[in-house]
């Protein structure tokens, strides 16, 4: 575990398609602490296909901790010199809408609103009224008065 733990992390820096497939089978991975790692590590390297296998963990993981960690991630990713994909960007408001769980919610909106404020606006108006945590109303009324 330790190996894989140590390789995904240092795959993930790296450019290369099959550096870049490396990570995505670590987000499949048994051990939750390789996916956890995966996910911890992805950050400068925008590559589709990671972003799109990282996007489906936000979708559709059943591990809320996971959940919250691939938002962090798309947000990281999200920040490069180009305009966050609309992968992210969808995947992001997706989860902030309908996850079960607030942390998650609260994560996603944490990790779309500085990347693509015009997107993020109206879902944080939203949340900001009429979410089910008051947390989440109070994180998002936050951002929507902070926004860029």
């Amino acid at each position: 575990i330790e190996v894989r733990t140590r390789a995904v992390e240092l795959l993930a820096t790296r450019a290369e398609p099959e550096a870049q497939a490396a990570v995505i089978d670590a987000l499949g991975d048994p051990e939750e602490s390789v996916q956890r790692a995966a996910l911890s590590a992805v950050g400068r390297i925008q590559h589709a296909p990671t972003i799109a296998a990282i996007a489906d963990v936000v979708r559709k993981s059943s591990n809320w901790a996971l959940r919250v960690r691939a938002a962090q991630a798309l947000g990281r990713l999200g920040t490069g010199k180009e305009a966050p994909s609309e992968t992210i960007i969808e995947a992001l408001s997706y989860a902030a809408k309908n996850d079960a769980f607030a942390l998650v919610r609260e994560a996603c909106a944490r990790a779309l609103a500085p990347i693509a404020p015009a997107a993020a606006a109206p879902l944080l108006k939203e949340l900001s009224e009429k979410d089910s945590e008051p947390r989440v109303r109070e994180t998002a009324a936050e951002l929507l008065k902070n926004k860029p």
